[in-house]
């Protein structure tokens, strides 16, 4: 589900492999009924990725049968495109997708061998146009990538370890060079939930072992952003699901 700001749009995949969504056309709105978004040439699986883009604008990711990533948009007049176009790649997990602040878009997604994979659009100087290929990001993860963008405008990838440990890498500012990966420890069975908070440190909930909510965070910039040391236990017993972490606002405070 996204929010536009004039309504909330919901995706899903159907029985057929068809992607589907309903829609309000204004705030607390009625909803309009499920309505089919096309087809993919080899039907969809997973769930749906969907954000709003540069213009304001919908655009809609989904893991194909055939293991690519495929995409469709509203253009500015709202629109949706005639077809889905595929981004090509090999998926083994649903994609993660965050806006840069220069407007591209930028997309992770787990392979069939267990590696971070990722691709994206160029920066304005070259129309955002979409990289041709595939990147290998390194390392061996389970489930599905969390991407967001950090306090300086730079993208941040969570993602848990075959040691069942959280890892992350990050850029330093928007379109910088990428770090290496980089342990934050921690036990967690389902993928984390990352969140970024007014002072512009991040936040970490997971699920462990036991099926409690356990939960790192960065200190303050009074302390640099530096990472806590350890997990808290935030108690509850929860099933096998991903807990959810939202901030009340979404920007940093400056």
């Amino acid at each position: 589900m996204v929010d536009t700001g004039s309504g909330m749009v919901i995706f899903g995949v159907d029985p057929g492999g068809g992607v589907t969504h309903r829609w309000q056309n204004a705030p607390g709105g009625a909803w309009s009924a499920w309505t089919p978004l096309g087809r993919l040439a080899p039907g969809a699986v997973g769930r749906p990725f969907p954000l709003v883009g540069r213009y304001g604008k919908l655009v809609v990711f989904v893991r194909g049968m055939d293991g690519a990533l495929w995409h469709t948009w509203q253009s500015e007049t709202g629109a949706w495109a005639p077809e889905w176009v595929s981004l090509g790649g090999r998926l083994a997990s649903d994609p993660a997708v965050v806006l840069s602040p220069n407007g591209a878009l930028s997309v992770f997604a787990r392979d069939p061998e267990g590696r971070l994979t990722h691709t994206w659009q160029r920066g304005p100087e070259h129309g955002h146009g979409w990289h041709g290929s595939w990147v290998d990001m390194e390392g061996g993860v389970e489930g599905r990538p969390t991407l967001l963008v950090g306090r300086d405008g730079g993208m941040v990838v969570f993602a848990r370890g075959g040691d069942g440990g959280l890892h992350h890498r990050w850029q330093t500012g928007t379109g910088g060079p990428w770090s290496g990966w980089a342990p934050l420890g921690g036990r967690i069975t389902d993928d984390p939930s990352v969140v970024l908070n007014p002072s512009g440190a991040l936040s970490v909930f997971g699920r462990d072992p036991g099926g409690r909510v356990t939960h790192t965070w960065q200190h303050g910039p009074e302390q640099g952003h530096a990472w806590h040391d350890t997990w808290a236990d935030m108690e509850g017993n929860l099933t096998p699901t991903t807990p959810q972490a939202l901030s009340r606002v979404d920007a940093p405070a400056t």
